[in-house]
């Protein structure tokens, strides 16, 4: 019985690392121009999802603003707000002075990944707005961090197995066949 533990654990050992490259991801950046007055912003361009490479299962993005807007309001009132798109993705913020992050992280159970998927690009879209009443002409500035859109994917299958796999697998049946010559009992030779 002991014969038979040795290939089979060679053969999960090689298993093994092939489903640790079952998961993936591309890392992009994106910027924006800082702004000096309200209005809207085309980002940097983000290449689209390479659907050979596999099955998108997310798509994560993050950037953070800063913004100062000299107005005479509270310090608590929202002066404005901002407006972020990028595809399907989007979110709004009150502009209030301080850093702002905007980031998510999309699955296909909340929407398709038809506008992330291609050979093309996406190009990121902000519009900075003051609330209705506001003068657009006092002292407004921003300021924004480098962006991050990751790709979380499966990497399409491969039928040529890996080396390690055959290595694996042939040092475990070498094992089991010196283990086998060891344990045979050796044959005396008799003269007649």
């Amino acid at each position: 019985m002991r014969y038979f533990f040795y290939p089979i654990a060679s053969l999960l050992f090689a298993i093994a690392p092939a489903a640790a490259l079952h998961a993936a991801t591309i890392n992009q950046t994106f910027s924006f121009a800082n702004m000096s007055t309200y209005g809207f912003e085309n980002g940097s361009n983000v290449a689209e999802f390479n659907p050979a490479l596999g099955t998108l299962s997310s798509v994560s993005y993050s950037f953070t603003v800063t913004s100062t807007v000299n107005l005479p309001l509270a310090n608590n009132q929202a002066k404005g707000y901002y407006f972020f798109e990028l595809g399907p993705a989007n979110g709004q913020q009150d502009i209030n002075g301080q850093p702002l992050t905007f980031s998510g992280t999309l699955t296909s159970a909340s929407f398709g990944f038809n506008a992330f998927t291609g050979n093309g690009s996406l190009t990121p879209f902000i519009n900075v707005e003051p609330y209705p009443g506001l003068d657009p002409g006092n002292g407004y500035s921003s300021t924004f961090s480098l962006g991050t859109v990751t790709y979380n994917y499966t990497p399409s299958t491969s039928a040529v197995p890996e080396t390690s796999s055959f290595s694996l697998l042939g040092a475990g049946l070498v094992a089991v066949g010196l283990l086998r010559r060891r344990s045979r009992p050796r044959r005396s030779i008799q003269e007649p």
